[in-house]
């Protein structure tokens, strides 16, 4: 994490998301391709996005979003919204523990519950996973094949709705268990 700052994003980053964007669409995450596919505009109003800045490129390298979920109830939110992270960017070894591999899991996660459960003490935090692959979000549905399972296991998440029809997309919502979250993240970062 040492190279990569990590802030809110804001408009004055529009030209450096632009960037991130068109990177992300050669790599073929048609989900974060352009503003529009990210819903820039839509975020700004209901929640955030949060960015990663490589310190020594001055570019960004990660990017996810949060925003309210209504249609489970109006204490629900949806997390790692429109998640994209460059390749070369994980934060160490292999691991099967996200905490200490992902900068979404280990920091953005960390930045948006506390953001979120500030504006909302009652909150609930799902982050979705599409049931089926999909061409614009194709690591979603892998990651719903091999990842959550095992932070399913670490008690980090629990499938809570499944194959739901979400924004036209078949999803798995996955709650986050935020007080083992912050318990096994403490005993690695110490409150970083």
């Amino acid at each position: 994490m040492e190279k990569i700052a990590l802030r809110v994003a804001t408009d004055s980053d529009i030209q450096l998301i632009e960037t991130f964007c068109k990177e992300c669409k050669e790599l073929g995450f048609l989900n974060n391709q352009d503003l529009k596919s990210i819903k820039w505009d839509w975020i700004q109003s209901v929640g955030k996005y949060y960015i990663g800045i490589d310190t020594t490129l001055d570019k960004i390298v990660t990017m996810a979003g949060y925003h309210p979920l209504p249609e489970i109830d109006n204490h629900s939110w949806r997390i790692l919204f429109r998640g994209a992270q460059l390749p070369g960017y994980a934060l160490g070894a292999f691991s099967k523990n996200q905490l200490k591999t992902s900068v979404h899991f280990a920091h953005i996660l960390y930045h948006q519950i506390n953001d979120i459960l500030e504006r909302d003490p009652a909150a609930k935090l799902y982050m979705s996973t599409n049931v089926v692959d999909n061409n614009d979000a194709p690591k979603s549905a892998r990651l719903n094949r091999s990842t959550t399972p095992v932070l399913e296991k670490q008690g980090l998440i629990t499938l809570e709705v499944k194959d739901i029809e979400l924004y036209s997309t078949r999803q798995n919502l996955w709650r986050i268990n935020v007080d083992e979250y912050m318990r096994q993240r403490s005993e690695i970062y110490l409150g970083v």
